[in-house]
């Protein structure tokens, strides 16, 4: 029995086609069962008109087709003619639709009229049997210079693509570095970072310049700008320049406009990417399209009459007016604050407030001592002593407005708090300080250039005395760094020297720290985090309120 060969059959078996089907029978007056349907799917069925030629049928129809042919050829015409001519007669006229008519001339436009071809080729025959006219050397060096122009500008284009490729290729470890790389020691070291330095950015014709002010722009978080000019009153530089440079191609310049005089600051538009506001030494303010060619500014401020009398140390873009009018706000050397409006075409100045220094009294030439008492009511606060040498920024905290930072020649950087005298912190760097920002990503970190080269930065939630990162960016001796400026959407910052140089730091880990909500904050966002975090700092410096004491108390005197 083991050796028996027993056979398999493979048989298929198609689910899709219906098994036992029956049919009922009216006449047996029960169920009949149906033959299985065929598996031949029928997908397209077109009935055909061909016959094949050996078959009776073509036969038939191949012979009846040569009789007529041959018999009634010549009377077919003459009957087709007839026909026409009675289809001609009997074909009634076409009457228009009165409910959905519209006439041709109402649909088209008026035909110009069409000129006789004889006309047209003894006009041709005229222009050719002319004397050929020399063009004016004027027109000629005119249409070269348009086309010149034009070749150039496609060149630049060509050549901007082309080395935008080449540095990226030159510079790809930094590219990398800056994306993805992070400082593995954070882990092992609790309340310290570090900064790796990136890309260099400079300009040839800049290198005996001070970077005065920078600013990213809103909207293209890779792009950012760079005033060129002097800190110092005594220097001999008397132009400026501002630049415009982009991550993607860090050899040159994006775009480029000379200044007759040195820039000492600039601010980018919010809403308005492409609008550049500048700041000069000698009092004037501009604004530029950065998308056209930087020859001439869209608006500029009157040398005689609209200017301020001396240096304008901070611009800013102001909220768009009822009309909506762009505005800015400038401050200068010589105590006024004024608001700019951008009309059609032109710049309308308004005055806001003028501020003046209290002075001791002198002697006047017949010994009676003179004192300047201008006052103004606008004054909300002064801060009386708050530094003993020129302050060199002021920036409000990005989480809360009431807090501020202020920096000074006298090596202190201080952080105020609105209706206070007092700071809140104080923090002595022994070295004047240039510039001063806070964080965008948290409300307790800010950071800070000196003049020996180093960039410090704090976070007041991990460390209220000292900074948690403080490193050597250029060398203290040949170099002094003047401005600083947080990215808002990636963890790095630029930094600005007195020799025109730019330096970008990627931030480590643990100087980008961001507060982790608990369970019971997982709805709130990270702006009401970082608030709630400040508020929290805050609480344990500000001076506790004078409570009244109890009526059960007794006071003895």
């Amino acid at each position: 029995e083991l050796q028996e060969e027993i056979a398999r059959v493979l048989t298929i078996h198609n689910t899709r086609i219906p098994d036992s089907l029956v049919e009922w029978s009216w006449k047996l007056k029960n169920f009949i069962l149906l033959p299985p349907p065929p598996h031949l799917i029928t997908v397209l069925s077109i009935p055909g008109s061909l016959l094949h030629k050996d078959s009776e049928e073509a036969k038939i129809q191949l012979a009846g087709g040569l009789v007529e042919v041959e018999d009634h050829k010549e009377p077919e015409h003459e009957h087709e003619h007839e026909d026409e001519e009675e289809i001609e007669k009997v074909k009634p006229k076409k009457i228009p639709n009165q409910f959905n008519f519209c006439e041709r001339a109402a649909l088209t436009y008026t035909n110009p009229m069409r000129e006789d071809f004889a006309q047209q080729q003894r006009e041709k025959e005229k222009e050719r049997r002319l004397p050929i006219l020399q063009l004016k050397k004027e027109d000629v060096k005119k249409k070269a210079q348009i086309e010149s122009t034009a070749l150039t500008y496609r060149m630049l284009q060509a050549a901007k693509t082309l080395e935008r490729m080449v540095n990226q290729n030159i510079f790809d470890e930094i590219a990398q570095d800056y994306r993805y790389w992070d400082d593995p020691s954070d882990e092992f070291k609790v309340g310290e970072g570090s900064l790796l330095p990136l890309w260099k950015f400079n300009y040839e014709k800049t290198k005996k310049h001070d970077v005065t002010d920078l600013c990213f722009n809103s909207r293209y978080y890779d792009l950012f700008a760079v005033s060129y000019g002097t800190m110092s009153f005594s220097s001999l530089i008397t132009n400026g320049t501002v630049c415009l440079f982009s991550l993607k191609n860090p050899s040159y310049p994006e775009w480029i406009c000379p200044t007759e005089s040195p820039v000492m600051c600039l601010d980018f538009n919010e809403r308005h990417p492409h609008l550049l506001v500048i700041g000069t030494m000698d009092g004037a303010v501009a604004v530029y399209n950065i998308m056209l060619p930087p020859t001439t500014p869209q608006y500029r401020s009157n040398d005689v009459v609209q200017k301020h009398g001396g240096i304008v140390w901070e611009i800013h873009w102001a909220p768009d007016t009822e009309e909506g009018n762009l505005a800015f706000y400038s401050v200068s050397i010589d105590g006024k604050i004024n608001y700019w409006i951008l009309s059609e075409n032109d710049l309308a100045l308004t005055t806001v407030i003028t501020l003046f220094l209290d002075r001791p009294p002198i002697p006047g030439p017949d010994g009676t001592m003179i004192t300047l008492k201008a006052y103004s009511s606008v004054y909300m606060r002064t801060y009386n002593e708050a530094h003993n040498m020129p302050v060199y920024r002021i920036v409000f905290n990005k989480f809360n407005s009431n807090i501020f930072a202020s920096c000074s020649g006298d090596w202190r950087i201080k952080i105020w708090e609105d209706d206070r005298m007092e700071p809140l912190f104080m923090f002595d760097l022994g070295v004047p300080i240039g510039d001063v920002q806070w964080a965008p990503y948290s409300s307790t970190v800010l950071a800070c250039v000196s003049n020996d080269g180093k960039v410090t930065v704090f976070d007041l939630n991990i460390n209220k005395y000292r900074p948690i990162c403080s490193q050597q960016i250029v060398s203290r001796k040949k170099y002094k760094l003047t401005r600083l400026a947080f990215n808002n959407k990636l963890p790095f910052i630029i930094v600005g020297d007195d020799k025109g140089t730019v330096n970008t730091l990627k931030l480590s880990p643990n100087l980008r720290l961001k507060v982790k909500p608990t369970k019971k904050q997982l709805h709130l966002t990270h702006r009401e985090l970082e608030i709630m975090k400040l508020e929290r700092l805050l609480s344990f410096v500000r001076e506790p309120a004078i409570l009244p004491p109890s009526k059960d108390t007794r006071i003895e005197t």
